[in-house]
């Protein structure tokens, strides 16, 4: 083989096998010419491979440039078709006289009781035929190992050209590429088109707008008009050469890997191989596939089959598939045994008597006229098929239509997938209210001993009058309010010039390369800049701003600016002062800007612009956090004043939810409590004035949330129940699992942060003793969360996949409550069809295919789309079945943004790729399946004797029989290893017997029950049994364990070798073999 070589002879030591050559022309007209007598119409071909009653197909060929051949004339007789004919007719049948003689009839029946054909002329041409017909199921061919897939009809079909009411127009000539189809459905790249006789090869599927137009041309698809279903192809291939075609023809889609023409292979692609160059750049030899050919013959080819390709018909889910030969139904002549199965060019191995719970069976239904395939798959212990909707790959039966690759659109304005967190709010006995799922605070505030400002990064750091109790995310913003901050400032210069105008407050003042750019913000001294006005005729000096005026102690924003000017509004007159106002002085620090010139973010002394929530970004202790302001370039330093209160800045009602509602939970948040100290003498018997003996410290202390227990340590207390205590406010620490242990905790508080405005319920009271030990105590002291019970909330989905919230019922004693909503999702969608390639819009398409899609803001930053969501991803979650390529579809639940009534462009994907298992099978002759030899193989052994159903069998030639004595034994034997065609004589031998090696042992299991071994299959070739082969029963006179001894003569003359030997295995019907004799009478001479 060398490279792009895909045509190679077929021959067997060197003749060819399936055709055979003569000339039919000798000196003269009477003459004989090379391979046929024509006194005797006796054919002399040396070794011509024939069978008597094998159909053959007659070709007059020349290889004469110029000279045309003709048949030759022969005797009057009547065709195959019932026509009388002269000259000799394309179908004859062949009457074998030895491997190297046979005749020619016309018909089959004469072959028994009529006469041989006579040749009366030679015709002309020089090369003369005589081909076998089925060639392709007669024939396995393997490349490293793989059966090739013989050229096979698929029963798909469509027709050439397109019909324009009348006819089919588009005429195929020679040399042109590209056709117009009815329809490309089921069509791919690499398939094999056959129009009439020829085969052409698929390079490029899909539409265009002219008939020799572009291919898929995007512009033509954008603008609707590639319409035209077409093909581009290689013409001529595997053998057949191109020729004309007229529209209407039909055109039938084969797949296959080979074809055979007379005695000529020839590959849809080309085996690797390179008969040019020994070794490659790197020095290494060439890689060449391992070829392997076998041709099968017998006595009736009548039952031969080459069954149609029906992978397109496989799904993962169904096991029973109905068989066609050339897409005719057909039942005669089909069983078990009588074919082989391969898919992916691995050999299945067939339901027998002797081997049962393998992959499949034929199945033959002679009333209905038609035969099936029945994958065997997985089955229960009671027979039943099971299957898997979920994962086809687990069904272990042929799959189709599993989509490889996939196109898409982008799809605009989808709904972004966002979480649910809402606030519950609840009244005093602990009943929901309502829920919130906008920015809310829940009321509760600290005050600020002070505030640092890193202008650098914008960090404030808080410390608050008391315990905040925030921990990261919890709460996530804080918002801060009334805090008072100042802030250095820079003299800008001194005003040389300045106009006012009363009317509308505007005044623009001159100095000269100011700085200021538009926006900045300045500050007038007061009495800083002097006018006269009109009022007092201009007699006396007025200097602004004065105390009252709008402007005092204002930074203002200024605008108009040029290199030497610019305009702040300082407030316009009342109407009855709107007087003339001339500039008089100004002085050298009238105007003040913030900083050093420019400022980002601050513009007033009370900090910050606007209330806003802050994220919380770092905890630095119990009473003090960071929270992030934003950079500026001014610094900032915190005079005093202010609140921090917790904003729910991240609360939303979602979006992206769908179906009609979502289950959500209300829990009871319970905080785990842990004691770290308590103040000394903070427990009071009776009264909050008790000292000395009413006193107590307590050592340890244990809180239950959800029951609002209390259990103080007090060693010897001598307290009883009739007794009441007061805990001093603040007297108990404790961390709490709210902040991860972080932060202390004083109880009970003036405040309380879960029932705010109010106070923790023991603070500043004397509470009952509910329990004692000697050493402890038991307080009811309120719950604090875990206890709530009864509130029931439904959520109910809303445009763009927001929830709405409703209490069902409110329920009970909640301290913390939550409501635990799941996440969105666009994970497991099914789709739906759009369009299928051949049909148009539809809903159809493959079966158990989901999907996950990923959504995210979209990429464009124009136009209406710029502020919606796209589809950024998508992958399979579950892999379908039955999709064709060219498929559209959509998923099912996405849902369309809140503000769109529907999708600006909808989400389609488009099917560019398949996966379909190959299936290809054929009938060549009856066939037996040795029995396992699982139980056998252990790695080691490497021979292995032929049983079938327990029977040891023994091939034999008959050497009486010329035809038999031809018969190649060791071609006999199909084996496959793990499905892979094992090639006689180098993957094992054999010569006839009882056993067979292989060169290299089969694995056998690396533990019982593992079933890890090497699968071997062994078949034995029959071609009809009865009439290729006889199967005869053989008495056993000697069996394994018999003791033989060896005489010198058949008389029984003894020699000396007087002792017995073993009998340890049966060859064949005339070959045993012994164990190794070392007695008497050996000769070692010999």
């Amino acid at each position: 083989m060398r490279a792009n070589k895909k045509e190679f002879d077929l021959t067997h030591d060197g003749t060819p096998i399936y055709s055979k050559t003569f000339n039919p022309i000798g000196i003269n007209s009477l003459a004989d010419g090379v391979g046929l007598i024509k006194s005797t119409g006796v054919f002399n071909v040396p070794n011509h491979f024939f069978n008597t009653d094998e159909q053959l197909v007659y070709t007059p060929e020349s290889t004469f440039i110029g000279i045309a051949a003709t048949p030759v004339s022969i005797g009057a007789t009547t065709n195959l078709a019932g026509i009388v004919t002269t000259i000799l007719p394309s179908d004859v049948f062949a009457k074998v006289i030895d491997e190297n003689r046979f005749e020619l009839y016309t018909r089959p029946e004469y072959i028994t009781t009529g006469a041989a054909v006579t040749f009366t002329g030679s015709g002309s041409g020089n090369a003369h035929k005589l081909s076998m017909t089925k060639q392709l199921s007669k024939t396995i061919i393997g490349l490293d190992g793989v059966v090739q897939q013989p050229i096979t009809f698929t029963t798909i079909t469509h027709t050439l050209g397109v019909f324009d009411g009348f006819t089919y127009n588009n005429t195929v000539g020679i040399g042109l590429t590209q056709l117009i189809l009815s329809g490309i459905s089921s069509i791919t790249t690499s398939d094999i088109l056959k129009i009439d006789d020829e085969y052409m090869t698929i390079t490029e599927v899909g539409f265009s707008s002219t008939p020799t137009g572009t291919i898929n041309d995007a512009v033509d698809v954008s603008l609707g008009i590639a319409t035209l279903p077409c093909v581009k192809v290689r013409r001529g291939e595997l053998g057949v050469a191109e020729s004309v075609h007229v529209g209407g023809s039909t055109i039938k889609v084969h797949r296959g890997s080979f074809n055979i023409v007379d005695s000529k292979i020839f590959f849809t692609d080309p085996p690797k191989g390179n008969t040019r160059r020994r070794r490659d750049a790197t020095n290494l030899p060439f890689v060449k596939a391992d070829y392997s050919g076998r041709t099968f013959l017998r006595s009736d080819y009548t039952t031969n089959m080459l069954f149609d390709d029906i992978s397109d018909s496989f799904t993962g889910i169904g096991k029973t598939y109905n068989l066609t030969v050339g897409g005719a139904n057909t039942a005669s002549g089909i069983g078990v045994g009588n074919g082989i199965l391969f898919i992916n060019g691995v050999f299945q191995t067939p339901l027998t008597q002797n081997n049962v719970g393998n992959n499949y069976e034929f199945l033959s239904d002679t009333t209905a006229g038609i035969s099936t395939v029945e994958f065997t798959g997985i089955t229960s212990t009671n027979g039943q098929f099971i299957v898997s909707d979920s994962d086809i790959n687990q069904n272990q039966v042929p799959r189709g239509g599993i989509i490889v690759s996939l196109g898409s659109t982008s799809g605009l304005g989808y709904a972004p997938l966002v979480g649910a967190k809402v606030k519950a709010f609840k009244d005093s006995n602990g009943g929901l209210t309502s829920i919130v799922g906008i920015g809310t605070s829940s009321g509760f505030n600290l005050g600020i001993q002070t505030a640092v400002y890193d202008n650098a990064t914008g960090i404030i750091t808080v410390t608050t009058n008391k315990v905040h109790g925030f921990a990261l995310e919890r709460p996530n913003t804080v918002k801060l309010k009334g805090l008072e901050f100042a802030c250095p400032k820079t003299v800008v210069g001194q005003p040389t010039f300045a106009t006012y105008n009363p009317a509308n407050g505007r005044l623009v003042i001159t100095i000269a390369n100011h700085g200021l750019v538009q926006g900045d913000a300045v500050i007038l001294d007061n009495g800083s800049i002097c006018f006269r006005c009109d009022k007092d005729s201009y007699a006396t000096i007025h200097c602004y701003p004065r105390p009252t005026d709008p402007a005092a102690g204002q930074y203002l924003t200024v605008s108009n600016v040029t290199q030497n000017t610019f305009q702040v509004n300082v407030g316009a007159s009342a109407p009855a002062d709107q007087y003339v106002h001339q500039f008089e002085s100004a002085t050298a620090t009238a105007v003040k800007t913030i900083g050093g010139g420019g400022y980002v973010g601050v513009t007033t002394t009370i900090f910050q612009d606007h209330e806003r929530p802050l994220f919380v970004v770092g905890i630095v202790s119990d009473r003090s956090f960071e929270v992030q302001a934003g950079p500026s370039t001014i610094p900032h330093n915190y005079q005093g004043g202010g609140v921090a209160y917790e904003f729910f800045e991240d609360l939303t009602f979602g979006s992206g939810y769908r179906g009609g509602s979502v289950n959500v939970e209300v829990i009871d948040q319970a905080y785990e409590h842990k004691f770290v100290s308590a103040g000394i003498n903070s427990i009071r018997k009776g009264n909050f004035a008790a000292t000395g003996v009413n006193a107590f410290t307590a050592t340890d202390a244990i809180y239950t949330s959800n029951t609002g227990t209390l259990v103080l340590t007090i060693p010897n207390h001598g307290l009883s129940t009739s007794d009441t205590v007061g805990i001093d406010t603040g007297g108990l620490v404790f961390k709490c699992s709210k902040d991860n242990f972080f932060s202390d905790h004083p109880y009970p508080r003036a405040v309380s942060k879960t029932s705010f405005p109010n106070s923790d319920p023991i603070a500043g009271i004397q509470t009952a003793i509910i329990a004692t030990t000697t050493d402890s105590i038991t307080l009811f002291v309120g719950q604090g969360g875990g206890g709530g019970t009864g509130a029931e909330v439904t959520a109910t989905v809303g445009v763009g996949g927001t929830l709405s919230f409703n209490i069902v019922s409110a329920g009970t004693s909640y301290i913390n409550p939550e409501i635990i909503i799941p996440e969105p999702n666009y994970d497991n969608l099914p789709v739906v069809g759009v369009s299928r390639l051949g049909v148009g819009p539809t809903t159809d398409t493959g079966s158990n295919l989901l999907i996950d899609v990923e959504v995210s803001a979209a990429k464009t930053s124009v136009g209406i789309g710029s502020t919606t969501f796209e589809i950024s991803n998508f992958q399979i979650a579950r892999q379908g079945h039955s999709f064709k390529v060219g498929d559209k579809f959509k998923p099912v639940g996405l849902v369309t943004a809140a503000h769109l009534s529907q999708p600006i462009n909808e989400f389609e994907l488009e099917v560019t790729g398949i996966f379909n298992d190959k299936f290809s099978a054929w009938q060549f002759g009856e066939l037996d399946f040795i029995d396992d030899i699982r139980n056998l193989q252990d790695g080691v052994k490497t021979r292995f004797p032929l049983f079938f159903n327990g029977q040891l069998l023994s091939f034999e030639k008959d050497l009486s029989d010329s035809q038999s004595a031809l018969i190649d034994l060791d071609a006999v034997l199909l084996i496959f290893v793990n499905g892979v065609l094992q090639k006689p004589g180098e993957s094992y031998q054999f010569q006839g017997g009882t056993t067979f090696t292989f060169l290299e042992a089969p694995s056998g299991e690396s533990s019982p029950g593992a079933n890890d071994h090497d699968k071997v299959d062994i078949f034995f070739y029959k071609g009809q049994e009865g009439v290729d082969v006889d199967l005869v029963d053989v008495q056993e006179s000697v069996k394994r364990g018999d003791e033989i001894r060896l005489m010198k003569s058949p008389v029984g003359v003894s020699t000396a070798q007087e002792s017995e030997r073993v009998i340890t295995d049966l060859l064949g019907a005339d070959l045993i073999e012994t164990n190794i004799y070392t007695g008497l009478g050996v000769d070692e001479n010999y």
